[in-house]
């Protein structure tokens, strides 16, 4: 086999990997810039967060981004355990109580000093801040990905590679019952097959990437 379309048959599928789970793997350092969402927990994009490799967050309502001038100065920088901490288990950045409280966006023309409020929860919910809802109020600069891609994501994306190699001499299409035409599955013998726990989907490259897919939860700053 060519190894020169092996070579790009696997590039391919692991950069359509990555946009298909909306995430990098590889680990590296990054610093990204985000909307305060008015909730205690702001999810980070970067999994797994290395917990032995520094973390800075600053909060600054006139950050905009990192393009405005003198945003995200020193004095903007928060402490970690004190003001925030992170769940580094599930990817997340937890507000702490902070003096005087922090600034949300409001209608009522400017920003106001409120906790974090919503129907139904109990007390310690209703007292504790949230991040602010303002866009581009945040920065973070962290370690995430893995050193060492795990074994059924690197399964996952040698068997989407090994697919392009066999069905690009046919055109694109998959050989099946001896013939390049699909047949479908009734459903009583597929019924079947479920009920006596036969199911191979579970170990498809569809199903480990869904596994590490960042869902991405339509949205805006407010």
């Amino acid at each position: 086999m060519d190894l020169a379309a092996v070579t790009m048959s696997l590039a391919a599928a692991s950069t359509a990997a990555e946009r298909y789970c909306n995430r990098t793997f590889q680990k590296a350092e990054r610093t990204e810039y985000y909307d305060g969402n008015g909730f205690p927990n702001l999810p980070l994009k970067g999994l797994p967060i290395d917990p032995d490799a520094d973390i800075t967050v600053w909060l600054d309502v006139n950050g905009g981004y990192g393009q405005t001038a003198g945003g995200f100065a020193t004095d903007k920088e928060l402490v970690q355990g004190t003001q925030y901490v992170v769940l580094y288990d599930r990817g997340e950045l937890q507000t702490r109580q902070m003096p005087g409280g922090w600034w949300w966006a409001s209608n009522l023309g400017g920003p106001i000093a409120s906790p974090w409020g919503w129907p139904g929860l109990a007390r310690r919910g209703t007292s504790w801040v949230g991040w602010p809802k303002v866009p581009g109020c945040i920065k973070v600069t962290y370690t995430a990905g893995y050193a060492r891609i795990p074994a059924d994501l690197v399964a996952a994306v040698v068997t989407m590679a090994q697919y392009t190699l066999t069905v690009v001499p046919a055109g694109g299409l998959v050989p099946t019952s001896g013939s390049y035409i699909d047949v479908s599955v009734g459903v009583g013998f597929l019924s079947e097959q479920l009920a006596r726990g036969n199911v191979p989907a579970l170990g498809s490259a569809r199903a480990v990437l869904d596994s590490y897919r960042d869902q991405v939860v339509p949205g805006g700053p407010f």
